[in-house]
Order: C-alpha cells, then structure tokens, then sequence
C-alpha cells in the first residue's frame, strides 16, 4: 500500500517564473507569475487540489489575441485534481476539466475565427483529449512538477521530468536529503542526455538563429537544484525553489522557479 503523506493543509501561494534562454548571439528573457491554491481534500477519492489565478508575463496579463487565447484553453485544467500515488501526481477529474475543455472550445470558436485560433484549438485537443494524454500533459507541467518535489519530504523520488521551454520535455535523475534540524528537502540532479532533447534542440536552433555552431564534440552541462522550506511538520512551506542550468556550446538555459507562501514570514 501507497505510503500516504501528513495531510496538505491549504495555503495560497505566489508563482515567479523566470527564464534566460542564450542561443549563439541572441538572447531571450521573460518572467511570469501567478498565484495557486493548494487546498486539502475532504474526499476519498484526491488528496489535494490545485487551483491557479491570473498569470502575467512580463508584468501584464496575455494582451495579445494568441497569448490570450492560449491562456484561456490552459485555464481549463485548473482546479486539478489530485491522488498521491507511489510518488506520482494522478489527476482525479479528468472528466470535469474535460468538459470544461469542451465548452471553452466551442465558446472560443463562436468569438474568433481564423488560423490562429484553429491551431490552438487544434493544438491543445490534441494533447488532452483522452484520459492518458491529459495525465501525461498535466504532469508535464513545470508547476506540477515542482509541486511534486515538495511533497517529498515523505515520498521521495529521484527522477524528475522539466519542461525546457521551448524545447522539450526532460528527465533527470538525482539524489535527495530532507534534513530534519531545519526541516528542509534538497533535491540535486543532472539531466540524463539522450537523443531526444539534441533532435529536439537541433532544428529549434538552426531554425531560430543563423549563427550557431552545434558541434557534439563541446561538453555539455546541466544542473537543477531545489529546495523546500517547510512552516512546521506538516507539508505546508514557506519557499520551494527549483534552479535549473543548462549549456551546450552556444546554447544556455537558465531558470527560476519560485513557489512563495504569501502569509508565512
């Protein structure tokens, strides 16, 4: 049986999400933030829900029709459902975002048309329109997975998934201490290279900068560091900051990213 977690107290907290991306000559920063709700479940069915506010990127909301409307599709899945099991994140009301899905489609439909708005719809259906698309699309989120490194204080787990946007999706693999003194987790990993993120990695910088040099003969690098530091024995924290770094010749990535409790000091 599942090793079941001290109960998630609910809690607000605020999201800060920023992004370095140094590929040959060019450069590309941005920030964003949000807030979350983690909120304890009186349910046999989830342990916990996660419910996410307004997101701004670089200090305003979505003001263009693509972002705009993109948000509006993402803010379908929340609030999510969550079961704890065997370390993993299983989303508990597929149906429910589901359907909500549906009525936004079709309501976005009756607002806008063009191409921009058939390949998001598009875009988005494809990646959750069945039960096993939508779990593997919610626990590719960056949020869930940081979230999931700070439920480890009492079910650990070494591997890791990270969006590197706008790349790809990650894995990584690394060692875990929850030291009890101050009551902190830390989390320490390396990606583990594979030809799927240099196929990915490959077009997407040859198709966005003309000068850059991919030799596979340069080392490569990667790091992601995280830290939980909880309120009291119980799963509540007041930060969960998750670093990740990556660089390969001309290509470097860097990342923040930052859960804050907004009423712990």
């Amino acid at each position: 049986m599942d090793k079941k977690p001290v109960q998630i107290k609910t809690a607000s907290y605020k999201v800060e999400n920023e992004i370095t991306l140094l590929v040959g000559e060019s450069n590309y920063k941005t920030a964003s933030s949000y807030s979350i709700l983690l909120k304890k479940s009186n349910s046999s069915t989830f342990d916990f829900i996660v419910d996410r506010g307004q997101i701004t990127i670089d200090g305003n909301v979505p003001d263009t029709k693509f972002l705009s409307i993109s948000d509006h599709y993402f803010n379908c899945l929340f609030p999510i459902h969550f079961l704890l099991t065997n370390g993993s994140l299983i989303v508990a009301n597929f149906s429910e975002i589901n359907d909500r899905i549906i009525q936004k489609d079709k309501e976005l439909k009756s607002n806008f048309s063009g191409d921009g708005i058939d390949y998001i719809s598009t875009s988005f259906l494809a990646k959750t329109n069945s039960e096993e698309k939508l779990q593997d699309f919610i626990s590719s989120l960056n949020l869930v997975n940081a979230i999931l490194l700070s439920l480890q204080k009492f079910n650990r787990k070494e591997n890791i998934n990270w969006y590197i946007l706008p790349i790809c999706n990650t894995s990584w693999q690394g060692i875990s201490d929850f030291d009890a003194t101050d009551n902190s987790f830390e989390y320490n990993a390396k990606m583990e290279m594979d030809s799927e993120f240099i196929n990915e990695l490959r077009p997407f910088a040859t198709d966005n900068y003309s000068e850059f040099d991919f030799t596979n003969s340069f080392e490569f690098l990667s790091e992601i560091r995280h830290k939980t530091e909880y309120i009291d024995e119980s799963l509540k924290f007041r930060i969960a900051s998750t670093h990740i770094h990556l660089k390969f010749n001309d290509f470097e990535y860097n990342e923040a990213f930052i859960i804050k409790s907004k009423t712990a000091n």
